[in-house]
């Protein structure tokens, strides 16, 4: 047996498992005091796991590989519904979002109100004919008002 290997031995038969706990914990504290930060200071500002950086670069290298398998996938792909998830995927990636609707848009659309003095008589009659010609088709006047 080696000298190390023989106080180390010798150690562990002098020390009593009552005590060494104790004078572990301290030490330990004592330790620790040290490199503790000081209050209101977090140890971790930015909130990441110690390899998120290393996991981001990875996923960064095989993106392009990754990305020609999903849109394989998105033409090739037997399940249906398989397709369709890997078809939002990559259009999720590429900045294509569906808009969404804006009532406020729609409604802001209206028509200009009507001005007959923009229009000679004879094009008002044929409009006049051709809105009796409308309602009378919708049912909303009778057809002998057609031939009035």
């Amino acid at each position: 047996m080696s000298n190390t290997e023989m106080a180390t031995l010798g150690r562990a038969a002098d020390s009593d498992p009552l005590t060494s706990g104790v004078r572990a914990r301290a030490e330990f504290t004592a330790r620790g005091k040290a490199f503790r930060f000081p209050k209101g200071q977090s140890g971790n500002p930015d909130g990441q796991a110690r390899f998120y950086h290393q996991c981001r670069k990875i996923a960064r290298e095989a993106s392009p590989e990754m990305m020609r398998e999903l849109i394989d996938l998105a033409k090739t792909a037997a399940d249906e519904r398989v397709r369709s998830v890997c078809l939002i995927a990559v259009l999720d990636r590429a900045g294509v979002r569906p808009i969404d609707f804006d009532p406020a848009q729609e409604q802001a659309k209206k028509a200009p109100p009507f001005d007959p003095a923009l229009y000679t008589s004879d094009e008002l009659r044929q409009m006049q004919a051709a809105m009796t010609l409308i309602a009378v088709r919708q049912g909303f006047l009778p057809p002998e008002e057609m031939e009035q």
